[in-house]
């Protein structure tokens, strides 16, 4: 597990992107969580997404979701990307495994557009399985990514 600390939205960034690459192997869990962090406590995480067992999945204020998305090879990459308004709100949420749009089931309307929050500035990454070793993460605004490396 990592956490890292990360400079908010701050009204100039139009978009806010997460990409993980990982083997997507039924004994490897990635994920990678967001959320605002108050007071240097550790909050809930408001927004998780990543590989668990055989499935993407994300998770946004209770709400968890699948998707059916099953990859041609065991190396898959995880692309999210929110394309946000100058007050960060989101406008578009785009998510895409090795280039594929990605849908999740068991939800109306694909609600994980409505997922940023602008006082996100902690991410958390977990890592679980046996292949750990080439799997990576970078997170942030498009101006300002942070990357994070298992190795």
């Amino acid at each position: 597990m990592v956490e890292v600390g990360f400079a908010p939205f701050n009204g100039r960034q139009s978009e806010f992107k997460i990409t993980l690459a990982l083997d997507a192997t039924p004994s490897n869990n990635f994920e990678i969580a967001v959320w605002e962090n108050v007071f240097e406590i550790i909050d809930e995480p408001e927004f998780v997404i990543g590989w668990r067992g055989e499935k993407i999945f994300f998770d946004f204020g209770g709400i968890r979701a699948y998707s059916d998305y099953v990859p041609e090879s065991d190396r898959l990459v995880l692309t999210i990307v929110m394309r946000l308004s100058g007050q960060g709100n989101p406008l578009e949420t785009t998510v895409k495994a090795n280039g594929t749009p990605v849908e999740f089931y068991d939800l109306e309307n694909n609600p994980v557009i409505f997922c940023f929050n602008p006082a996100w500035d902690t991410a958390r990454l977990v890592s679980r399985g046996i292949g750990t070793k080439n799997e990576g993460a970078s997170l942030g605004f498009s101006s300002d990514p942070s990357i994070i490396l298992v190795r």
